[in-house]
């Protein structure tokens, strides 16, 4: 997570305001008004990150540093009564919990089993795809969260298909909003949100990749996403997808090769 980013969740989505400067303050969980977003509230939040970044074996800003400035926050007001547990857990009910609830991971097994048949046809396909993007996974993704195991359908170096291959897929098929060409686009942010719907790791500082079946739930959830507030079935959407992956294949491969397609 960006230095920005972080400023933003916690000014702005969580709307409290750490009071780094005063923690004895006793507007510690004021929320925070535009006028209380000041040049020297940011500078403390942003060398908070940065520390946590610095400490961080990969000198990146990943979730456990968010958890760890969450911690910090939430018991900067030193008290006597309340220990710190109690303070990060009030905390975390009262303005974590909130912002969590509106952002609850929606299954799609129903839309799954309905668009079943239509994996059973473009399987061949959408392998090739996948394994096009895939790369091999890292001992971390196999040791550590046991996933990616040898399987016959899919070459050992090609089983892990991480976000910036999701998001290159889409960039081929004409699906994102970088490309411009297209009428809709999905943002980054609901591409992401695909992504990290699908896989099946949480509460770590790297997912990994997703495996091939989490590659299709990813890509019906674009789907849905793309062609959001139409009347079509989920059936009828998906099958849209595809023809619109399809009709843009053509265009897009020349340009990534950088083929005059004339």
């Amino acid at each position: 997570m960006r230095s920005r980013d972080f400023v933003e969740v916690i000014t702005k989505d969580l709307k409290v305001r750490p009071s780094l400067c005063h923690p004895a303050s006793h507007l510690l969980f004021t929320p925070v008004s535009s006028q209380m977003l000041n040049s020297p509230m940011r500078a403390d939040l942003e060398i908070m990150h940065t520390a946590a970044a610095s400490n961080h074996p990969d000198k990146k800003f990943r979730f456990s540093c968010f958890v760890q400035c969450i911690v910090k926050i939430a018991t900067r007001k030193k008290s006597t009564l309340t220990s710190p547990e109690k303070q990060a857990d009030t905390f975390i009910a009262k303005y974590i919990t909130p912002v969590a609830e509106k952002r609850k991971v929606r299954s799609i097994d129903p839309e799954l089993a309905l668009v079943k048949p239509l994996l059973e046809v473009f399987a061949p396909p959408l392998l090739s795809c996948f394994t096009y993007f895939a790369k091999m996974p890292s001992p971390y993704e196999k040791d550590t969260l046991s996933r990616h195991a040898l399987r016959p359908d899919i070459n050992a170096m090609t089983q892990s298909l991480h976000f910036q291959d999701l998001t290159a897929c889409c960039s081929l098929f004409n699906l994102s909003s970088s490309i411009g060409a297209a009428v809709k686009a999905l943002s980054p942010s609901q591409i992401a949100a695909a992504y990290v719907d699908s896989i099946c790791v949480t509460a770590v500082d790297h997912l990994g990749g997703l495996t091939f079946e989490e590659f299709w739930e990813a890509l019906i959830r674009c789907g849905l996403m793309f062609y959001a507030g139409g009347t079509e079935s989920v059936y009828e959407k998906t099958q849209h997808l595809f023809i619109h992956m399809s009709n843009n294949l053509e265009s897009s491969v020349p340009r990534v090769m950088g083929i005059d397609n004339r």
